[in-house]
């Protein structure tokens, strides 16, 4: 026994005229999942509850529609694409799956009947239309807090935390045969979604936490999940499976999220983290960032009426300031600054320092052998002298500072650093 596709013809009335009685089910309201078809004669009227469908009886089935025949209780056919359809009694099962995949094949070899009864009319056969449309406006909220573990990929920085999030989620039924078979088998009145409603959502509430750990595992904060929606609905249909899938054929199609809600202190240390990698990433930020604030600092001083107040505030302006580059601008010059801060090469006698040469740029002296803890003499360059007279040369040791005649006084070199004089 089985279905076959009927000729087409130019209006549905005239097929019916042809068949000697036929089921149709124009339309099925969007919050109910199944209507036992009623048997019709050509004239359009019900023929009861007669349950035998008689060879060359006709099936309609409209878009969005999926029409299960069984026998005796056990599904023996099934159709999923638009048309009209002519009963064989003695032929093999069609099978039309339509727009459900070839995977509806694998349910109707196991829970279905495969073997033609030879022509015979079985005692009981009954049609049943599935709505297999997307049903839409299944709500959601999360009553309780669900946990919800951050995970910074750049820093390593992980957070325990929860999250609040409403919306809600649209859903079908993607194998027929496990719907029927499993939840809804020879109802005499129609399966309404409300019969479901409150079990499926405890069910998706229950896999919405493992699917948000999921994505957490990915690096995803809690406001980037209503950028990955899709995503979701990919994992919670693998968390939905046993219960959905395998057991009513049901599957998640999207998902809407309306918003994402943290605890107030994890939102605080988030931003804060974000900060810092902004900083460390961007010095000049940073830098910016600290001169915005010595500004803001000095100009809270100079409003300040109050004398020791405003005393108090440049004190400690001073001594933020000693514990940190005068130049904000500094921040930014990473290696480059803290080269510039301690310049390379050897200091020469006359306190000229920097030098990279052989000779010193600011006297001109060679550059000491070794260091030493003796003096150095200002005549030849010669280091390490313990002695009154130096050992390079015979000159006598300069004191460590003395007077010019113009007046100047400090001179540590041969020459007066005023005037340029030699050392008399």
């Amino acid at each position: 026994m089985g279905l076959i596709r009927a000729a087409i013809s130019g209006a549905r009335s005239t097929m019916r005229d042809q068949w000697i009685d036929f089921f149709v089910c124009d339309s099925i309201p969007e919050n109910t999942l199944m209507i036992k078809g009623i048997k019709q004669n050509s004239k359009g009227i019900n023929q009861g509850s007669d349950n035998v469908i008689a060879n060359g009886s006709g099936i309609v089935v409209s878009a969005g529609q999926c029409v299960i025949i069984t026998e005796q209780g056990a599904v023996v056919e099934l159709v999923a694409e638009p048309g009209e359809f002519t009963w064989e009694s003695g032929g093999e099962p069609s099978i039309f799956h339509g727009g459900l995949g070839s995977g509806i094949l694998g349910s109707f070899k196991t829970m279905g009947r495969r073997i033609a009864r030879g022509g015979e009319t079985g005692r009981d056969h009954r049609v049943y239309y599935v709505n297999i449309k997307e049903l839409h406006g299944s709500k959601f909220g999360t009553a309780q807090p669900i946990p919800f573990r951050i995970l910074d990929p750049d820093t390593g920085f992980r957070i325990s935390t929860t999250v609040r999030c409403n919306g809600a989620y649209s859903w079908k039924v993607a194998d027929p045969i496990k719907f029927f078979t499993n939840i809804a088998a020879n109802i005499t009145e129609d399966f309404k979604v409300e019969r479901l409603a409150g079990q499926m959502k405890s069910e998706f509430m229950a896999a919405l936490q493992p699917s948000f750990g999921a994505l957490a595992q990915k690096g995803l904060l809690p406001d980037e999940l209503t950028l990955h929606t899709l995503e979701l609905a990919e994992e919670l249909n693998k968390n939905l499976t046993n219960k959905w899938g395998e057991l009513r054929g049901f599957e998640v199609v999207s998902i809407a999220l309306n918003s994402i809600t943290t605890p107030d202190e994890v939102n605080d240390k988030l931003n804060e983290l974000q900060m810092k990698k902004l900083y460390a990433n961007n010095p000049n930020m940073l830098a910016a960032r600290m001169g915005a604030a010595q500004a803001n600092a000095l100009e809270g001083a100079a409003n300040n009426q109050g004398g020791m107040g405003a005393m108090g505030a440049f004190m400690g302006i001073g001594m933020a300031q000693n514990a940190m580059p005068q130049n904000p601008l500094m921040m930014a010059g990473g290696q480059q600054a803290q080269a510039s801060a301690t310049p390379a090469g050897w200091i020469c006698a006359c306190g000229h320092g920097g030098n990279t040469a052989r000779f010193c740029g600011g006297c001109g002296q060679p550059q000491p052998a070794s260091p030493s803890t003796g003096w150095v003499c200002v005549n030849c360059g010669h280091a390490g002298n313990t002695a009154r007279f130096c050992g390079g040369c015979g000159q006598q040791q300069v004191s460590a500072s003395w007077t010019c005649a113009c007046g100047f006084a400090g001179n540590t070199a041969k020459f007066c650093g005023e005037c340029g004089q030699p050392q008399a």
